[in-house]
């Protein structure tokens, strides 16, 4: 499954410019971190949810990114549900047995704590995702001339995100070509090991990249690229009435959310 890849649509999201799609973005990675109760976590990422099915984005695609994340947001839940200092002993993960132990304390406040990083991260990824998924890469391209920045600069950048779907498409056909010619990747036990068994993979990637970019190059010299400090617009970005009202609505959610945890909702400890 291919990340960051624009899915088109129809839906209210799709068409919305960017520079509100952008503010949404910054709002709720905002919240995520203004909010320390998992259960107002919860609502956010529930929110998200129900988001990616109303622009009809294939749950796979983010069910194939958590499966990358899986041990990784495994690891800091066990990391805080072990460690951190808390006062709700839930149990020892060393009992007290005949005057030895007890040890490693698991703690209610830890174990909320670890789901607080957990959503927070899932917030994160669900939100890029969303944003990637429903903008087209020369949206982006329009909004980086809107804030006067250099277009090389803007081009460097368009050209990485753009280039990250395309090396991970080559990076699937690679390995099933692979596999296909007798490489046994998932036998491969060990570091070392498995290093060794990506090598064919890496190899192909990697020559496969330097042509392309090459490619590129020529391209962009044969079109003139560089060669005046001016450059013509494919797209323009025109904000609507719609989307300042977005805008508004999006600001005065952060507000309110904001004043919420100034008053202490979602940032004291709910569990204790």
């Amino acid at each position: 499954m291919v990340f960051f890849e624009y899915i088109p649509g129809e839906t209210i999201f799709h068409k919305m410019d960017v520079r509100p799609k952008i503010t949404w973005f910054i709002c709720i990675v905002v919240l995520a971190f203004v909010f320390w109760d998992p259960i107002y976590l919860t609502v956010i990422f529930a929110s998200l949810m129900i988001l990616s099915y109303a622009v009809k984005i294939p749950i796979v695609k983010f069910l194939s990114l958590m499966k990358i994340l899986l041990i990784p947001l495994i690891f800091i839940v066990g990391y805080q549900a072990f460690f951190y200092q808390g006062k709700t002993i839930i149990f020892y993960l060393v009992p007290k047995i005949d005057g030895f132990g007890p040890f490693i304390a698991v703690t209610l406040e830890g174990i909320m704590l670890g789901f607080t990083f957990l959503f927070r991260i899932l917030i994160m990824v669900m939100a890029s995702s969303l944003l990637t998924l429903t903008t087209p890469i020369y949206h982006f391209i329009a909004l980086l001339r809107k804030l006067r920045l250099p277009y090389q600069l803007a081009f460097v950048v368009t050209t990485a995100i753009r280039f990250i779907p395309v090396l991970e498409r080559d990076a699937l056909a690679t390995i099933d070509a692979q596999k296909a010619r007798g490489a046994k990747l998932e036998a491969s036990k060990g570091f070392l090991q498995i290093i060794k068994a990506y090598v064919p993979i890496m190899i192909p990637m990697l020559i496969g990249a330097i042509r392309r970019s090459e490619t590129l190059g020529m391209a962009m010299i044969a079109r003139g690229f560089g060669a005046t400090d001016r450059c013509t617009a494919f797209y323009e970005i025109k904000a609507r009435k719609s989307d300042y009202f977005y805008t508004f609505l999006f600001l005065s959610v952060l507000a309110f959310s904001l004043y919420l945890s100034i008053i202490s909702y979602g940032v004291g400890d709910r569990w204790q």
